[in-house]
């Protein structure tokens, strides 16, 4: 099973986070629910959602994470797409960019996605 990356947000440092984030883009590349079993949430830990390459779990992260892996490709910057999901589902860009600085390096490491400077 892939890693773990659950964690406590934190608001420390967001002036920074958001400042980085304005930077760069995240490319999602690994494995959509839709494309491989697997990916996206499961009946046994339905708050928890996996991403996966190539068919093989590599990550298990919160919602927010994943919402914004989901939905980065389609946004200038991550934080355009925090801040777009973030009113989506009602919830501080704050939180939510918190949640993606602690699970980025591990997107990042194991390919799941990239960034691209802008």
């Amino acid at each position: 099973m892939g890693r773990d990356v659950r964690f406590n947000r934190r608001r420390a440092g967001m002036a920074a986070i958001a400042g980085l984030a304005a930077l760069v883009a995240l490319i999602a590349t690994a494995s959509a629910p839709a494309a491989h079993g697997g990916a996206g949430s499961t009946q046994a830990e339905p708050d928890t959602y996996q991403i996966a390459r190539e068919g093989k779990v590599l990550l298990r992260v919160n919602i927010d994470v994943y919402g914004i892996w989901c939905i980065s490709l389609y946004h200038p910057s991550i934080w355009d797409a925090i801040r777009v999901y973030a009113d989506g589902v009602n919830a501080s860009p704050d939180d939510v960019a918190a949640s993606v600085a602690q699970a980025l390096p591990l997107v990042i490491a194991n390919r799941c996605g990239f960034l691209q400077p802008l």
